[in-house]
């Protein structure tokens, strides 16, 4: 027996990596559940669009907000997300019902707006980013944060675990709440980015060697992310891109404006910020996050890339 809501129809916008796994395990899970209407997908670039199955792609946004009633998003940065809402929101039908469901890592301020111009517009808005790199898309497996209205989270957690995730972070009602505890992950996981950076460079000035910094940490950190950090870092992987430079430069930046809006002064933070644009500076966009160890590696008088 199907376990959906006949009347919901849904719509995925944003078909990066993240995205387009994201709507076709929605999309799979909808057909498995016998749903009546196809997931609904749009993406800037139709071509990605049109390589999910079990899909109906839109050529607009105008046919996204006129025939879907459940909006999820994962976007490149905040100014994809405020113009792809911009359109979104221009062409609701007046009298509608819609649940927008935003999974971009974006500025807290901006989830504010969206989420006071959607209630204007008589939509209601979670904020429902995500923990998780495209691996974890692709297995279903992400942590899903949520933060807004109660009501409407009722409807739309069925579809978005086990469809999409394993686990939650339920916050309150107040939806800048997900984007502060997203932005506080990535603070720890770009900071551990950092400090790994650091620690592997310090073993290969010395003389230690990284080979060697890296067995102790798979030694004290098993099956960590850890782990896979300091692998790519030491054996020259960051071209395999799993975090994206510029996505992580854009991320911290948020990080360190979050805390200077509290008062905190995000030291690491910001040395990863630096070294972030200097690696996008020197290497260009198409590396991994992981890359900063050749920052380090460089500022240390050693070569970009380990031997």
């Amino acid at each position: 027996m199907s376990t959906t809501d006949h009347n919901l129809k849904f719509a995925y916008v944003g078909l990066g990596e993240m995205g387009s796994a994201m709507a076709q395990n929605l999309a799979n899970w909808l057909t498995e559940q016998h749903h009546p209407t196809p997931l609904i997908v749009w993406n800037r670039s139709s071509a990605k669009a049109h390589r999910l199955e079990n899909v109906k792609v839109a050529e607009t946004l105008e046919e996204v907000a006129k025939n879907a009633n459940v909006i999820l998003s994962c976007l490149l940065n905040d100014a994809a997300v405020s113009d792809c809402y911009n359109q979104l929101f221009e062409h609701l039908p007046k009298s509608n019902n819609t649940i927008f469901c935003e999974m971009s890592t974006v500025a807290p301020a901006l989830t504010r707006d969206l989420h006071k111009r959607a209630n204007e517009l008589g939509a209601g808005y979670l904020a429902t980013p995500i923990f998780g790199l495209p691996p974890k898309a692709r297995a279903a497996e992400l942590t899903i944060i949520k933060a807004g209205d109660n009501k409407l989270r009722k409807i739309v957690d069925p579809y978005l675990i086990p469809a999409l995730g394993k686990k939650s972070i339920e916050l309150g009602e107040d939806v800048t709440e997900a984007l502060n505890m997203k932005l506080t992950g990535n603070c720890m996981i770009t900071g551990f980015a950092e400090v790994l950076a650091e620690g592997l460079t310090l073993a290969a000035a010395t003389g230690v060697g990284q080979d060697k910094a890296l067995a102790f940490i798979e030694a004290m950190y098993p099956n960590t992310p850890l782990v896979a950090y300091a692998k790519k870092m030491a054996t020259n992987d960051y071209n395999q891109v799993a975090f994206h430079v510029g996505g992580a430069k854009k991320d911290v930046k948020h990080i360190v404006k979050l805390g200077e809006d509290h008062n905190l002064d995000l030291k690491v933070s910001k040395v990863m910020l630096d070294n972030l644009e200097e690696l996008e500076k020197t290497k260009g966009e198409n590396i991994d996050l992981t890359g900063v160890v050749g920052v380090v590696r460089t500022k240390a008088g050693l070569d970009f890339d380990a031997k």
